[in-house]
């Protein structure tokens, strides 16, 4: 369960990932990444609970202890920075969302508020995403989320509909109605990013 590192050196002519190096972290996964406030966040599950930790690592590179998160998982969880009032450029310091499958195959979210000046900061406590007709979302794989065009974007897959590919997206006041993505099936779970000028996701096909 230890966590190794590695970082991506581009000061070369020549790009190249550096030698990976231990980290004061166990997890039952790989634990889940995002860069914000100058910070990178990293949330994790502890062997033998399951239970939910986060920890910072500073641009000198040094470590935060662990703090628990106060939820369980089933699967890694995924993290993406989001603002839904404004542009990410006005929302400082940026607030983290977390999304994860339960054992029961609903989706959580939790939202992670940094300190700021005299406001207490912390985890969320976790809701149960919701369809826009008001049923709950299921997946049986981690969803995968992004941020593009200050809209919040899922990928999953439901029991109900297989190996199919589902979207639905977040407008900042409530959830679509998941569609599937045409004829796209995945095993496993995908992963989503934003680029410049478009959505990009990566699955494993199950065709």
């Amino acid at each position: 369960h230890s966590v190794w590192m590695s970082r991506f050196d581009t000061s070369q002519p020549t790009w190249t990932w550096r030698k990976d190096y231990l980290i004061p972290y166990q997890s039952i996964t790989s634990p889940a990444l995002v860069a914000a406030n100058g910070a990178l966040y990293l949330v994790g599950s502890t062997p033998g609970t399951g239970q939910l930790w986060y920890a910072t690592m500073s641009t000198t590179e040094t470590f935060s202890a662990t703090t628990a998160v106060g939820q369980t998982f089933a699967g890694t969880p995924a993290l993406t920075v989001y603002c839904p009032s404004a542009p990410n450029f006005y929302c400082l310091p940026a607030p983290i969302y977390m999304a994860y499958r339960t054992n029961n195959n609903d989706i959580m979210m939790s939202a992670y508020t940094p300190p700021f000046f005299r406001r207490g900061g912390g985890w969320s406590a976790p809701w149960v995403v919701m369809n826009g007709n008001g049923t709950p979302k299921l997946s049986g794989a981690q969803p995968a989320i992004a941020v593009y065009g200050n809209v919040l974007h899922m990928i999953h897959t439901d029991p109900s509909y297989g190996d199919r590919i589902m979207w639905s997206y977040y407008d900042g006041s409530q959830w679509s109605n998941e569609v599937s993505i045409g004829s796209q099936r995945m095993y496993s779970y995908a992963s989503l990013a934003a680029a410049a000028d478009s959505l990009v996701m990566l699955h494993p096909s199950s065709i």
